[in-house]
């Protein structure tokens, strides 16, 4: 039999141990606490100066910048609740549409931005495209000059290429030799293709019928609010975007903000009539219904309100010949 005094020197070895061992958990409990804490401070604040860069950029057009992303990161956008989430912290977007991947992680994101002219400027939009993220553009013809002028309105900043579509799989194969490589393939007046000779985890695919002014996300086609000019913003935002609820929820954030515009734009022209007579003062009475019309051009048929926007474009340039105020 043990010694009493032996038992004693073992418990208190045990004891010894186990408090130690709580003491380090708690320790190491308090300082993963800390970490935690730091970087979800870190994490707001980098939202304030994304928020900050994001504010700045939609006040010029047609500008691209580039920011370093920490790829260790989650970061992502909801369109439904109109935020910006980095790890467990959020902010709100601070711009009237963009139009994004849901998910921004990677090492870099390109920011690009672009005007909404319908016709009357109605505000820029953000576009947001993490380097991780590969375009494909396929088309029958890729000499086709419709096609080649809307590959163009992607900045060459960006991972894009444009692809024949009888070369479509190699183009995408060489691409899926880079592990991290999401793919996106943007079909240009083509139905979508099957992929299932591809990589259907790491390929989403869209089809753009400029001509008939359509997107098809999967097998659902919603309306792209365009017309021959492919400067459209409409088609843009579709490619960036996830799915057919994004692509809305931008379309439709877009139109609210045309609304108020409109609304403007025809209590200036309200405005200018009283002071204006002749030629202008009938220019000003022409317009007035086609502002009010634009101003609820989210119930207008598509062709409608193209009219309405041609009309508009005519009365400008009437305008400025007969040297009355700008329209818009």
């Amino acid at each position: 039999m043990k010694k009493k005094g032996q038992l004693e020197t073992q418990f208190n070895w045990i004891f010894a141990a186990i408090a130690g061992a709580l003491i380090l958990s708690l320790i190491s409990g308090f300082i993963f606490t800390q970490m935690r804490l730091a970087k979800e401070k870190d994490n707001e604040q980098n939202l304030k100066d994304f928020q900050g860069i994001i504010s700045a950029l939609k006040l010029t057009e047609e500008r691209v910048e580039s920011m370093d992303l920490d790829p260790r990161t989650s970061f992502s956008l909801d369109f439904e609740s109109n935020v910006f989430i980095m790890g467990k912290s959020s902010a709100e977007i601070t711009t009237d549409a963009v139009a994004a991947p849901r998910i921004l992680t990677g090492r870099k994101l390109y920011i690009w931005t672009k005007p909404v002219m319908m016709p009357a400027r109605i505000t820029n939009i953000i576009f947001l495209s993490p380097s991780y993220r590969h375009y494909v553009f396929v088309a029958n013809n890729i000499n086709d000059p419709e096609v080649k002028e809307f590959y163009g309105l992607f900045p060459d900043s960006i991972n894009k290429m444009l692809a024949a579509a009888s070369g479509t799989e190699a183009t995408v194969q060489n691409i899926l030799k880079q592990p991290d490589a999401k793919i996106r393939i943007v079909y240009i007046n083509m139905p979508v293709q099957n992929k299932a000779a591809l990589a259907p985890k790491k390929i989403s695919e869209i089809a753009i019928n400029l001509n008939a002014c359509l997107v098809s996300f999967n097998s659902k086609s919603y309306p792209l609010y365009c017309d021959a000019n492919t400067n459209s913003i409409m088609p843009q935002i579709a490619v960036l975007v996830d799915n057919g609820d994004d692509y809305n929820v931008s379309v439709s954030r877009i139109l609210n903000k045309a609304g108020n515009v409109y609304e403007i734009l025809s209590q200036r022209a309200s405005e200018l009539r009283s002071i204006y007579q002749g030629d202008c003062r009938n220019i000003f009475d022409d317009a007035i219904p086609l502002f009010n019309a634009l101003k609820n051009s989210k119930n207008m048929e598509q062709g409608v309100l193209l009219l309405n926007e041609e009309q508009l474009k005519t009365l400008y340039d009437r305008a400025e010949s007969k040297g009355c105020a700008n329209l818009y």
